[in-house]
């Protein structure tokens, strides 16, 4: 009867380990999906450098509210920018949604709810009804957009 190393045994698990973790990692690299990503900053026409809320409108245009700079649109091309001289009240953006007749609706820090309708911005804000002006989240829902704020959520309708 022939008896086996033991050594001869352990040399061979080791290398069958290491066979094993340089195929996995070879594998896994081939496997591995690439990502192009395309970063846009204050030198490409953003207000500001931190986004704090992204929105694409059903007009397909992006809308990234800031952390300090207002709201930007951007149309594939070029950004444009809202803030306090276009009647934005509120430069810290929480929040962006669209409703049901294609108002964007911006939530800030300090001025409450802007409702842009292309033209012109309306505030929504505790002179208006709320209890308070920092906006939290905007969730649009049939006709009616709902607003959430340290102090609760407030359903907003034409009618109210």
């Amino acid at each position: 009867m022939r008896k086996h190393d033991p050594f001869s045994r352990k040399f061979f698990r080791r290398i069958s380990f290491l066979h094993f973790i340089v195929v996995l990692l070879y594998t896994g690299k081939s496997f591995a999906q690439s990502y192009d990503f395309i970063s846009y900053g204050v030198e490409d026409g953003l207000s500001q450098s931190e986004a704090r809320a992204v929105f694409q409108d059903s007009r397909g245009y992006l809308w990234i509210g800031t952390a300090g700079g207002g709201v930007c649109s951007y149309d594939g091309t070029k950004f444009h920018e809202y803030s306090e001289k276009d009647g934005l009240h509120g430069q810290i953006i929480t929040s962006i949604a669209e409703d049901s007749t294609g108002k964007i609706w911006i939530g800030t820090t300090s001025g409450g709810a802007a409702v842009y309708d292309g033209k012109t911005f309306t505030s929504i804000d505790a002179k208006r009804g709320l209890s308070e002006n920092e906006v939290h989240c905007l969730v649009a829902k049939k006709d009616a957009m709902w607003i959430g704020l340290g102090s609760g959520i407030f359903e907003y309708t034409e009618k109210n």
